[in-house]
C-alpha cells in the first residue's frame, strides 16, 4: 500500500470520527437534581418507602439514553452511576422526609408493616430517557402509590412527569447531566408541593388516626 493511499485512509478514519462526534461508546452520568424549594409547612407520619420498580419500556431499561451523530444515528448511549430506580427512590425517600415525614427505605415489608408504619409508598420508573441530536432531550415520569399498610389497598396515586431540552452543539457530558439534572428538579419540585399538602397529609393522618 503507497503512501497516498495510506494518507487518503487516514483523512477519511478523521472524517468518520468527527462526524460522530463523541457519540461511539457510553457515557457514565451524574443523576443529581438542583436545590429543591422550601415548605413552610412540617407534616407528621411514619412511612415506608419501598424500593421503586423499573417499569420502562423494552429497550430502555439497559441505558438511560441515546447518543447520536451527526447524521442522527445512534453510536452510543448514556449509562446512570448506579441504578435508576434506587437513585430516583432514594430522591423521592429525600422530599418525604423534607416535609416532616418520618421515613424508612425498605426493600421488603416486614410482616408487621402495620404496626410500624401508617403507610407504604412504592413507586415505578414509567419513563427516563435522554436523547441526543443537536439538543439534548430529557424526559421523566415517576408514578407515586400511597397504601394502606395493613391491607395495601391504594389510597392516592399520581404521576409525576417533567421533560427539558437544552442545544449541545459539542455534546458535552455536562450538557447531559444538566438536562437531566433540571427535569428531576422540576419533577422533585412537584413531589414537594404534593406531599406538603393537606390533602396528603390527610390520607396519611387518617390512616395514622384509624379512620375510615
Amino acid at each position: 500500500m503507497n503512501l497516498s493511499r495510506l494518507f487518503i485512509l487516514a483523512i477519511l478514519a478523521v472524517l468518520l470520527m468527527l462526524a460522530s462526534g463523541c457519540a461511539i461508546g457510553a457515557t457514565v452520568v451524574k443523576v443529581e437534581h438542583e436545590p429543591l424549594k422550601k415548605t413552610s409547612v412540617k407534616r407528621e407520619g411514619k412511612v415506608a418507602v419501598t424500593t421503586f420498580a423499573d417499569k420502562r419500556e423494552e429497550g430502555h431499561r439497559e441505558h438511560i439514553g441515546n447518543k447520536r451523530n451527526t447524521y442522527g444515528m445512534v453510536l452510543g448511549w448514556v449509562d446512570s452511576d448506579g441504578e435508576i430506580e434506587e437513585i430516583i427512590t432514594g430522591y423521592f425517600a429525600d422530599v418525604l422526609k423534607k416535609t416532616g415525614y418520618e421515613v424508612s427505605t425498605v426493600t421488603t415489608l416486614p410482616e408487621d408493616a402495620s404496626s410500624k408504619y401508617d403507610v407504604i409508598i412504592e413507586g415505578e420508573v414509567l419513563d427516563f430517557w435522554l436523547d441526543i441530536y443537536m439538543a439534548v432531550w430529557q424526559d421523566l415520569t415517576i408514578r407515586i402509590r400511597v397504601l394502606d399498610s395493613a391491607t395495601l389497598k391504594i389510597l392516592w396515586q399520581k404521576d409525576f412527569s417533567s421533560e427539558e431540552t437544552n442545544v449541545s452543539w459539542f455534546e458535552l457530558k455536562s450538557d447531559y447531566e444538566t438536562v437531566i439534572r433540571e427535569a428531576l428538579t422540576k419533577a422533585l419540585n412537584m413531589a414537594v408541593d404534593e406531599f406538603s399538602s393537606e390533602e396528603f397529609y390527610n390520607i396519611i393522618k387518617r390512616e395514622a388516626d384509624g379512620m375510615e
